[in-house]
């Protein structure tokens, strides 16, 4: 097992320190790994100084009109009462507007990987609103929900700050900083209705450099994020066990797809692992930081504010979050989806195909599916993923 467990997010000097000891515990040319991509040729793989240059065209802005055509379609909501109906039909757009969202699920799959949607003012809308008109760019954009909840019912999450030091709550729920993860989803969505005073940054960094670093740095480490590692809920494990899964999944010889968290496996406060559980290797440890430290180096901080929606391919990308602080009066508010485009047809591993289930799956017993939409769901209320 490994010697210290380090915490959940170590300092950047600590983690700068495992990085060196990787690269000089790995003084010649690695050898291939066996059924391994021997790299990534995908523009979804990225530096920070190319992403940089590309930002603009990561950015969607939309125009006076665009915004008229979202708060009208929106008001045709009333002949559809259930958020569920929600969808390209029922939530109709001009033709131009269409085209430009379509190309936001272009740019996540096929593209950079994530996409800001950017003109909405939150505060001209009610709560029920800002969620009607978030599901309506999101029904022509990605229009399938994944689960946000473990027990599988809702697919909209409100992420806020709900604990303190003196409550046990995951590490997304919190202010304090998130180390780079994914949720495990295939489009992750995100809703500014309000920012912070101060910090609450969200970062990404893309998972196919990571993958085309290590396999040049310390091949072994990709093996090891291959392999199956015990995934901690912190749940009661007769309803919800600890998860066996890869944090990294070989998709064919040019595409990998990552379900990656430290959280399941380091733990983050009041929370701490099972000792029922295996404990962690010292291989696993050195996986966690490694891959930390270079998503550190090739990250940007997205340029959103409050209004701003951000839409990121959950597979191949990895995002973190700064710590930051809040006033009293406006605290800081996200409004989640999982997402997936069946038109664009991401191939899943058989590795990662149960995870893929439980969220885009049938949840009831004659093989049906039924989502709930809960606009009193509290934060982090049986969230499935959360840092």
């Amino acid at each position: 097992m490994a010697s210290v467990l380090d915490s959940y997010l170590p300092s950047q000097d600590k983690l700068q320190s495992r990085l060196d000891k990787v690269i000089t515990g790995n003084p010649t040319v690695p050898k291939p790994l066996v059924g391994f991509p021997t790299s990534l040729r995908s523009s979804l793989s990225w530096t920070r100084e190319e992403i940089e240059q590309d930002l603009d065209k990561c950015i969607l802005r939309l125009s006076d009109e665009d915004i008229q055509a979202l708060e009208a379609a929106c008001k045709t909501l009333s002949n559809f009462p259930k958020e569920g109906n929600i969808a390209a039909e029922t939530y109709p757009l001009p033709s131009d507007l269409v085209r430009k969202l379509r190309s936001v699920s272009e740019q996540c799959y096929k593209g950079r990987g994530f996409m800001v949607v950017k003109g909405l003012d939150p505060s001209m809308y009610s709560a029920e609103q800002n969620v009607h008109i978030h599901a309506g760019i999101a029904a022509h954009v990605a229009p399938h929900h994944g689960f946000v909840n473990r027990a599988r019912t809702k697919v909209m999450g409100y992420v806020m700050n709900a604990g303190s030091e003196d409550v046990h709550m995951a590490p997304g729920f919190t202010d304090g900083a998130l180390a780079f993860h994914t949720d495990s989803s295939e489009i992750l969505s995100l809703y500014a209705v309000n920012v912070a005073s101060e910090g609450g940054l969200t970062y990404v960094s893309s998972g196919y450099q990571l993958y085309n670093d290590l396999i040049k740095i310390s091949p072994q480490i990709l093996k090891t994020l291959s392999e199956n590692w015990v995934l901690d809920t912190y749940q009661d494990y007769a309803k919800h066990p600890p998860v066996n899964r890869a944090m990294m999944h070989v998709v064919d010889s040019n595409n990998v797809s990552f379900t990656f968290s430290r959280y399941p496996m380091t733990g983050y406060k009041k929370r701490q692992r099972n000792a029922s559980l295996p404990p962690v290797t010292d291989a696993q440890m050195e996986a966690l930081d490694t891959v930390q430290c270079l998503l550190e180096k090739n990250s940007i901080p997205l340029p959103w504010e409050r209004g701003d929606i951000v839409f990121i391919n959950d597979m191949a990308l990895f995002h973190a979050r700064s710590a930051f602080k809040e006033k009293a009066s406006a605290g800081r508010e996200l409004i989640k989806f999982y997402l997936r485009d069946p038109e664009q047809n991401w191939p899943i591993p058989q590795t990662a195909k149960e995870n893929w289930d439980t969220l885009f799956g049938p949840n009831k017993p004659d093989g049906e599916r039924s989502e709930e939409w809960d606009m009193l769901y509290k934060s982090g209320e049986g969230a499935a993923s959360n840092g």
